[in-house]
């Protein structure tokens, strides 16, 4: 737990905040829409 505290300070989050976490999977069927705009500095990716 405690290294995930560790990753939500270097992303800037402090406090009682817990990182959730989205995964789709699939296929569409027909064509790809394309995305929604995003925010700046609101996606993280982490490996």
């Amino acid at each position: 737990m405690d290294e995930y505290k560790k990753l939500l300070a270097d992303l800037g989050v402090e406090g009682e905040w817990e990182g959730i976490a989205h995964c789709a999977v699939g296929y569409i069927n027909g064509d790809m829409p394309k995305a929604a705009p995003r925010a700046d500095n609101r996606v993280y990716f982490v490996e």
